[in-house]
């Protein structure tokens, strides 16, 4: 198995009945991702306190993880190997945002269209067979 070197989340709320769907922009502002990032394993971090550490630092947002993993996503970044372990979040609370990102919510239709990169869709779609099954 390759390392995991990310944790990311897939986050909803309720509303109105309906779910909706976070986005966030990208660092650069340039594209519409995940809340995603490293895993600090010199710390000792767990990939799940990863996940919702960065869903706080870049989102603001508080979260419970929903126990059903999905499949690793990887891809290459400036000649370094990702691996991401996305979760299904529940939004629990807010927080007050280390970074400067501009969050959406969204249908999973408008989600699927508007995220930038194939492994973010990837991990979006099996997040949505999930959430299927689980109501």
């Amino acid at each position: 198995m390759e390392n995991l070197t990310h944790a990311g989340c897939i986050v909803f709320r309720a509303d109105k009945k309906k779910k909706r769907y976070l986005i966030i922009s990208s660092s650069e502002d340039k594209h519409w991702v995940l809340p995603k990032g490293h895993i600090k394993v010199k710390k000792g971090e767990s990939t799940q306190a990863a996940a919702l550490r960065e869903l706080e630092e870049e989102a603001g947002l508080k979260g419970e993880i929903i126990p059903h993993p999905i499949s690793l996503q990887t891809y290459t970044k400036k000649d370094e190997n990702i691996v991401v372990q996305y979760f299904v979040v529940r939004m629990t609370g807010e927080t007050k945002p280390k970074e400067n990102r501009t969050l959406k919510w969204v249908s999973e239709e408008k989600a699927m269209e508007k995220l930038s990169f194939v492994e973010a869709r990837q991990a979006f779609q099996e997040a949505l067979e999930i959430m299927r099954r689980l109501s």
